[in-house]
């Protein structure tokens, strides 16, 4: 506890991803609010992590400007998504594979079903190899994301087996193409539930 309102640096990268994160869930809710409106909010909704991570007025100032340009390509993302519906950070339990889950944003359209997922951090600027067992993919998603967004269509499917699930990752200060679709890889599924039994087992042998 002590060493999250102690660590400068990690504080400020910590507080811009909680900043990034209620912006877009602010713009989801209303697609015309602007970044002052928006940082302001975010800022007041964590005082104790603001005063943490900046020191002083002109770290905050300098965290504003450099957040502005992330918010105005989140909008112009959130602009484009098309969904009858949506939900903002829905929890989902699987009890078929043992995993739970919440999703940074749940969209409905006809019969199919969106989870994005949110990154504040670097993206991929050059495709990366992913393999399946008869296709390998190339794409600008890193391997952890890909596990992630496979477990939440893990999470939909078997809670909504007759309808169609798609996942993405929105990576917010990316320079081109932010939003990035996931492929559903079977490998990945056996892999991830492989993982949790690990886990199981290892937490059984520990009690």
């Amino acid at each position: 506890f002590v060493n999250k309102f102690t660590n400068g640096s990690a504080n400020l990268k910590m507080l811009r991803g909680n900043i990034i994160n209620q912006m877009f869930d602010e713009l989801i809710l209303n697609q015309n609010c602007n970044h002052e409106h928006s940082f302001e909010n975010a800022i007041l909704n964590k005082p104790l992590q603001t005063i943490a991570a900046c020191s002083n007025i002109l770290n905050l100032k300098s965290l504003h400007s450099e957040i502005k340009p992330v918010f105005e390509k989140l909008k112009h993302t959130v602009l484009k998504l098309n969904f009858h519906k949506t939900y903002i950070e829905p929890t989902f339990i699987s009890p078929i594979y043992g995993l739970s889950g919440r999703l940074d944003l749940l969209g409905e359209y006809r019969n199919e079903l969106h989870t994005i997922e949110l990154k504040s951090g670097t993206a991929p600027t050059s495709n990366l190899i992913f393999v399946d067992y008869d296709k390998t993919y190339n794409i600008k998603v890193w391997k952890n994301n890909i596990v992630q967004a496979v477990a939440y269509l893990m999470l939909l499917e078997t809670i909504y087996p007759n309808k169609k699930t798609f996942a993405s990752i929105l990576y917010a200060s990316a320079s081109d193409d932010p939003l990035r679709n996931v492929p559903n890889v079977l490998l990945t599924k056996q892999q991830i539930i492989r993982c949790r039994n690990g886990i199981v087992i290892l937490l059984k042998n520990l009690t």
